[in-house]
């Protein structure tokens, strides 16, 4: 499989001109050549176009330039890019992330020896701007637990995935073939949690567990970003969301409407996600004082929604002590 099919590459670029070319030199150098890149920008004001042109220029044959103004926003600029690959094998790229030399060739590998999986993602090494490695796995620095990859690995990731997106974008690849399984992504979604989480609805997802990327972080990250610092965890959890908790309950909404139009999903998966649906509707309407929220949450958390469709214990605390007004 690994000389015989094509490899195409989305990447989605806005204002990426400080680490672009590092990341497209290390697609381009890889040791199972790309056969090609789709770059998708949108609507960059700073040189990325004219640093890409130049590389494009020299490498004519493999590129695909799309460019827009409006911004229409990460997951629609990565489903434009991806409608336009050719590849039977479709990976996505980050525009200031780094490939390791062998990316194509284990990803071809991987899909050669799972020919039931649509959907690959995987682990990466995490680096700051200037890369240096801040830590060997994204894996664990995400809490990627071994029951949650046991279960991916046994043809149970639906039930990691409905709890929480453990996957991230500039790790995936997928087959071509499954590609009008996904899309459209509907509003709200991210696209990698959406792509993952209806590959596992139909037992199509798979994870490598060796890195084969080098993920950076940086102030200027427009996604995916990796919150390591206490105080940015402290922030998150005191900062009143009502309004992220009823688009959270629109997102499920929208997983739910999908899966019941969808061949070879099952009618059991179809209730869960209802479930999970219910079980954000209650989160997003819980009142505003925290006294009377307690008999909610202890009530959700006795029937085992929080640790079927969220984080445990960890949820309903930040239920208890975060403000929703």
């Amino acid at each position: 499989m690994t000389s015989d099919v094509k490899f195409s590459v989305a990447i989605v670029t806005y204002n990426g001109a400080a680490f672009v070319e590092r990341q497209l030199e290390s697609i381009l150098q890889q040791s199972r050549p790309v056969d090609e890149i789709v770059l998708s920008d949108d609507g960059s004001s700073d040189d990325t176009l004219q640093r890409v042109r130049a590389l494009f220029s020299k490498n004519s044959r493999l590129f695909k330039l799309l460019t827009h103004t409006g911004k229409p926003g990460i997951a629609a600029n990565v489903e434009r890019a991806v409608r336009k690959c050719n590849g039977e094998i479709i990976a996505l790229a980050d525009q200031d992330d780094i490939w390791h030399y062998r990316k194509i060739e284990v990803i071809l590998e991987t899909f050669s020896r799972r020919p039931a999986a649509c959907v690959l993602f995987g682990d990466a090494r995490v680096v700051d701007s200037n890369e240096v490695v801040l830590s060997r796995s994204l894996f664990d620095l995400t809490r990627l637990s071994f029951r949650e990859r046991a279960f991916i690995r046994a043809g149970k990731a639906f039930e990691v995935f409905l709890t929480r997106n453990v996957a991230t974008g500039a790790t995936m690849a997928f087959r071509r073939s499954a590609t009008e399984m996904f899309f459209p992504i509907p509003a709200g979604w991210m696209h990698d949690e959406w792509i993952a989480t209806i590959a596992a609805a139909v037992d199509a997802i798979d994870l490598v567990e060796t890195p084969l990327t080098d993920y950076r972080q940086h102030d200027a990250n427009s996604s995916g970003g990796v919150p390591v610092k206490l105080a940015q965890r402290l922030q998150l959890f005191i900062t009143p969301n009502r309004a992220q908790r009823i688009a959270s309950s629109q997102r499920a909404g929208a997983l739910v409407a999908r899966l019941s139009n969808m061949k070879g999903v099952s009618a059991h998966r179809v209730q869960a996600a209802a479930e999970k649906a219910k079980h954000l509707d209650l989160r997003a309407s819980l009142p505003s004082g925290h006294l009377r929220r307690l008999g909610p949450i202890i009530r959700e958390f006795t029937k085992g929604g929080y640790s079927q469709y969220s984080t445990g214990w960890r949820a309903a605390i930040r239920d208890l002590v975060q403000r929703l007004d």
